[in-house]
């Protein structure tokens, strides 16, 4: 019995002993898990200062659990590890909002309070990427021109694209490259060659997910722009009116430069009908022709003439 009772005391004894070592140890992490808490109060002056991506009590409080992510490298949940209070709203750039946040006491991440001033954000202000408008560009056949592009809100990593549109063919070499010499890599510099002529060619330029259309209009090249001085000055219209001096003129013309339209390329001046008579007093018909000056086909002008003899 003595041998029973002495086994039972020094078991006992073993036991309490364990339960002292355990509550000695559990203290030991407590304090731990206390010395590890990132304090509220560490963020820093300069870094109080937001600005969300709108003007809501939502956008706020993403903007705070952010900035806490950054600055301490922890991850905060509301209700859990933080608590907001006294939410104010930016109303202009002048007059700033602020929002309050408190660590919840039972917080195993965080511990302290931090007040954070929100900066107004502008309607109609973005902070996605966006490609700006670029203005109608003007080109030469072969001729190779250039243009710049600054993306706004660019990543400085992502890559502008540019390309002829699909299923034309009027320009080519088209690219784009990060403009020399720059540090800021969201300038793109866009190269490009006329092929064809044409008025309104496209180039497409693309940034991640978004596009924007440039339109180019493409032009002869000097050298082919046809001067009306050197036309052939004489036609033989079917008959000595109007209509017809204007029907042979107009074939003449497209003889002379393919394309060329009335009223785009060209106008007529003025229609003198030819005089019958003796040889000698013959008065030959007129018709000017006047180019226009955005013609990309004609230049200069002529005046066209014609004959007719006395029927007898």
């Amino acid at each position: 019995m003595k041998k029973l009772l002495s086994l039972l005391a020094a078991t006992g004894l073993v036991a309490t002993s364990g339960s002292v070592a355990v509550a000695c140890n559990k203290k030991a992490d407590d304090k731990a898990t206390t010395t590890a808490k990132k304090d509220l109060t560490k963020i820093g002056e300069a870094n109080l200062k937001l600005a969300p991506n709108a003007n809501d009590e939502a956008a706020a409080k993403s903007a705070v659990i952010d900035q806490i992510k950054t600055k301490l490298n922890v991850t905060v949940v509301e209700k859990t590890d933080i608590t907001f209070s006294d939410f104010a709203k930016a109303e202009s750039s002048q007059k700033a909002g602020s929002i309050k946040v408190t660590a919840v006491e039972s917080s195993a991440l965080i511990t302290g309070s931090a007040t954070f001033s929100l900066t107004f954000k502008e309607a109609g202000e973005t902070t996605s990427p966006s490609i700006p408008d670029v203005e109608t560009q003007s080109v030469k056949v072969n001729e190779t021109k250039t243009f710049d592009v600054t993306i706004q809100n660019g990543d400085n990593s992502t890559i502008l694209k540019a390309n002829v549109k699909e299923s034309e063919d009027y320009l080519k070499d088209v690219k784009a490259e990060v403009k020399a010499s720059q540090d800021n890599k969201n300038i793109f510099t866009v190269s490009f060659t006329g092929k064809t002529a044409h008025e309104g060619a496209t180039i497409v330029l693309t940034y991640g997910e978004i596009t924007k259309n440039v339109t180019v209009n493409v032009n002869n090249a000097d050298s082919e722009i046809k001067d009306l001085k050197d036309l052939a000055k004489s036609i033989n219209p079917a008959k000595n009116t109007e209509e017809e001096a204007k029907k042979a003129a107009k074939s003449a013309i497209e003889g002379f430069a393919a394309g060329a339209k009335e009223g785009t390329d060209y106008d007529f001046g003025k229609f003198k009908a030819a005089q019958a008579g003796d040889l000698d007093a013959v008065t030959n018909g007129e018709l000017p022709v006047n180019s226009h000056s955005g013609s990309k086909l004609l230049k200069g002008s002529v005046t066209l003439t014609w004959t007719v003899t006395e029927t007898k």
